[in-house]
């Protein structure tokens, strides 16, 4: 359920959030950075970021290079 997916997703410390398709350039791209909050402050937020959106978004959980990948292209660590 809606539910369930917000709580799952409140788990997380980031999320990022973008359109399913017809997209390009990041257009519609969100990354929500959710540090130090409550779970109830982060399922708000996730709630209200969804809210703005048409049914048609992917949610992903963010992974972030091994420093020694990074060392390549630092800016794109995140």
């Amino acid at each position: 359920s809606y539910a369930e997916a917000v709580k799952v997703c409140a788990r997380q410390e980031e999320l990022f959030i973008k359109p399913s398709h017809e997209t390009s350039g990041g257009s519609g791209a969100k990354l929500l950075k959710m540090q130090g909050m409550s779970l109830a402050q982060k399922e708000s937020l996730i709630k209200q970021e969804l809210a703005g959106r048409d049914r048609d978004y992917v949610v992903q959980e963010c992974l972030h290079q091994h420093p020694v990948m990074a060392q390549f292209n630092s800016s794109s660590t995140a």
